[in-house]
């Protein structure tokens, strides 16, 4: 808990040397739509690396219709991204380098992946040849498999009632500093009993909770979320908020760039960035400014 300012405020390495670029789904979906030809080809053109995560097969896969969802993950693999591994692994491998003394090591916690096959074998544990897959693959699986949309649909159930009750809390003033630790320590626990270091948990609730780039990014969307509850009683966590959540965890400490149209999205990246002691990734509007951006000395 001793660390220094400039040891709290070290960013998180960039992976590549050129600009990591994280795509929203909306800005995948103006792809596939041919809406953004122009600028894509300029960016393509400028040797950026774009990045999406298995938040993208989600949103694909929740399309009503099977066509559209398979469009859309053919437009991911046209594009030929890398991809940030789902936020519970990130969460789980950070908390592995923190063990071994190495909080924040990419060498370690390995955020990006180059191919989906790559970032598939989290799942599968299957490598090498026979795990050979793809966006199209894994979102035509997620559409034709009932139970995996049922289970899609729990979590976000149990994720929007949770939502309400600490909303609850924060507006009768029960949301104490001790809660706060307390739902911390509670994160904090789940994770590391999911990779048997359940006995660390004491440690792990004590160190500085800058060694967690995408727990404490979570932490924060979470009260974000909470306060504008209070301040909007119509608000809910439904599913397309949710899926923001989820882009933004992921991406936010790990990439250089996020690409989004929606407003409400970029807001909050940008609320939540002002509040993490590290690097954090850069809310843009568009491919076009993110054009004129690069275009400027």
């Amino acid at each position: 808990m001793g660390s220094s300012k400039a040891e709290r405020q070290t960013p998180v390495p960039p992976l590549h040397s050129a600009k990591t670029t994280y795509l929203d789904h909306n800005v995948v979906v103006d792809i596939m739509n041919e809406r953004s030809n122009e600028a894509l080809a300029a960016v393509k053109r400028a040797e950026l690396t774009f990045v999406l995560s298995p938040a993208h097969w989600i949103e694909a896969a929740r399309s009503s219709s099977f066509e559209q969802a398979c469009r859309t993950a053919k437009t991911m693999d046209d594009l030929q991204a890398h991809w940030l591994r789902e936020r519970r692994e990130l969460q789980r491998r950070e908390v592995r380098a923190w063990t071994c003394g190495k909080s924040a090591d990419l060498d370690i916690i390995q955020p990006i992946c180059r191919t989906v096959s790559e970032l598939a074998s989290d799942y599968s544990g299957v490598t090498g040849a026979i795990a050979i897959v793809t966006s199209e693959m894994m979102v035509r699986h997620m559409q034709k498999d009932g139970s995996f949309l049922k289970i899609i649909g729990g979590a976000y159930k149990g994720n929007a009632e949770g939502f309400e009750r600490n909303v609850d809390h924060v507006r009768d003033g029960r949301l104490t500093p001790e809660t706060e630790q307390r739902i911390w320590n509670s994160w904090v626990e789940s994770v590391a009993q999911e990779i048997d270091l359940g006995h660390l948990t004491e440690r792990l609730v004590n160190a500085d909770r800058f060694h967690f780039p995408s727990i404490l990014t979570e932490y924060e969307i979470a009260k974000e979320n909470w306060a504008r509850g209070v301040n909007n009683p119509e608000m809910k966590l439904n599913p397309s908020r949710l899926s923001d959540c989820f882009h933004v965890i992921a991406a936010l400490p790990y990439v250089d760039c996020i690409v989004s149209r929606d407003n409400g999205f970029r807001g909050l990246v940008t609320t939540v960035r002002s509040r993490l002691p590290f690097r954090t990734a850069r809310p843009v509007e568009s491919l076009e400014q993110l054009l004129d951006e690069l275009g400027k000395p």
